[in-house]
């Protein structure tokens, strides 16, 4: 991977980390789908964005979904370390421990990250009670030729506690509001004004918006589109135990806050100034 895609994917770790809070208040009321890309704000008489839903801005902290979340397929929130091992599917693939070299999983790959992995800093597991594993996922839902998208599942104390999956299709949203009905929206966008090297300045959307839909014992499935960095665009599909996916993100902070103060600390012991 290139430098530029990685500085990228450092960028949308940051921000993602900080997204994982209790939820606030939500606004808007309205999905459409704009081509490849759903949003809640359009132009008046848009002719190419479709309504697809007109949604829930209510400030309930939970909401009855059609059908119960529990996971996704075989992957059940609450499931331990070995079952997850144990699935047809994962014991087909070929374990490996993540290294710097193991950016994202090749097809037929399980890459494992604990606290004892050697890898970038923004990738590190700061706790044993933390481990990852990396694969590609089947989701029976085919974008660009392919049904299966890079896929991240979280255990914290040997319990899944997170699934999550960069760049899903399009049509998630569509199937999801079908499966759990009409979803909260979370709308946290603003525009930014842009300069390029010769001066020009851009109007750019800057932020995420949500579709969250809430279910039992702090159980939240979540749709997301982000914009920053003047212009780029990333969307990621996630099922997580809210109250403790925070838990593992507070780790995940303090162990790079702590390595950052030591790093500097050893660059100032050695330092001639």
């Amino acid at each position: 991977m290139n430098e530029l895609n990685m500085n990228r994917f450092i960028k949308l770790f940051i921000l993602l980390i900080g997204w994982n809070l209790a939820i606030p208040a939500l606004s808007q009321d309205k999905i459409y789908r704009c081509g490849n890309e759903y949003t809640n704000i359009i132009e008046k008489n848009n002719e190419n964005c479709v309504l697809i839903t007109s949604g829930d801005n209510s400030n309930k902290s939970s909401v009855k979904t059609a059908q119960k979340i529990t996971g996704f397929g075989n992957y059940k929130i609450g499931m331990l370390v070995n079952d997850f091992l144990t699935l047809t599917e994962i014991k087909m693939l070929d374990l490996k421990d993540k290294t710097k070299s193991s950016y994202v999983p090749n097809d037929g790959e399980l890459l494992r990250t604990t606290s004892t992995s050697d890898i970038e800093t923004y990738n590190k597991v700061y706790s044993e009670d933390v481990v990852k594993f990396e694969f590609n996922l089947a989701t029976g839902v085919e974008s660009i030729g392919k049904d299966s998208h890079w896929t991240t599942v979280t255990f914290y104390k040997n319990k899944l506690v997170q699934i999550y999956i960069y760049h899903p299709p399009v049509e998630f949203l569509e199937i999801l509001t079908e499966k759990y009905g009409k979803p909260r929206i979370l709308d946290k966008t603003k525009y930014v004004t842009c300069q390029n090297g010769y001066g020009a300045k851009t109007q750019h959307k800057d932020g995420k918006v949500a579709y969250l839909w809430t279910g039992m014992n702090s159980l939240i499935a979540e749709y997301s589109y982000l914009w920053m960095n003047c212009g780029e665009i990333s969307n990621y599909y996630t099922i997580k135990d809210n109250n403790l996916i925070v838990v593992v993100d507070s780790i995940t902070k303090a162990g790079a806050a702590k390595e950052r103060s030591e790093a500097t600390k050893s660059k100032a012991s050695n330092s001639k100034l």
